[in-house]
């Protein structure tokens, strides 16, 4: 199970804010690579001068989702992000 979740960070506060987040379930052969491309849940968000957005990838988000019930591990490669910006 992946949770990704994305981030506004403000550095000079030292904060960040939850945008949106999203969960996927992924499916294949254990050890085996696989081209894997998700969506986050759609919001509108104004990201202000300074600020930076963070993506995080984990396998844990407690207490929103519970853990899977099989163990797991990720390694990514070749990451992409892509963002949609409207004036």
């Amino acid at each position: 199970m992946w949770l990704v979740r994305l981030f506004d960070v403000d550095p000079a506060a030292g904060t960040k804010t939850l945008i949106t987040r999203a969960v996927y379930r992924i499916t294949g052969t254990p050890g085996q690579p696989q081209q894997v491309s998700f969506e986050l849940w759609p919001t509108g968000w104004q990201l202000l001068p300074g600020h930076e957005l963070t993506l995080e990838l984990t396998q844990t988000d407690a207490p929103t989702w519970r853990a899977d019930n099989q163990p797991a591990a990720l390694t990514l490669t070749n990451l992409g992000l892509t963002v949609p910006i409207h004036n």
